[in-house]
């Protein structure tokens, strides 16, 4: 059982989770971006909206966590 000083086994799996969570969420929006990019590109415009399509992702994706927690 945790002590009232320390947050003990809770506290370091809630924070496990979130570096887990951000961890995965970068690799995967670079996942998306490149993949629309075909692996880089130095096309201004083409860059741009692999940017939009990773900011619909990460969005829905948001909407779909905030969605589940209720």
């Amino acid at each position: 059982m945790a002590s009232k000083r320390t947050p003990g086994p809770p506290g370091a799996c809630f924070n496990t989770a979130i570096h887990l969570g951000i961890a995965l969420g970068t690799a995967l929006t670079a996942l998306v971006f490149f993949a629309t990019t075909g692996g880089g590109s130095p096309d201004a415009g083409l860059n741009r909206d692999a940017f939009i399509r990773v900011l619909w992702w990460v969005g829905s994706l948001l909407a779909l966590m905030w969605a589940l927690m209720f």
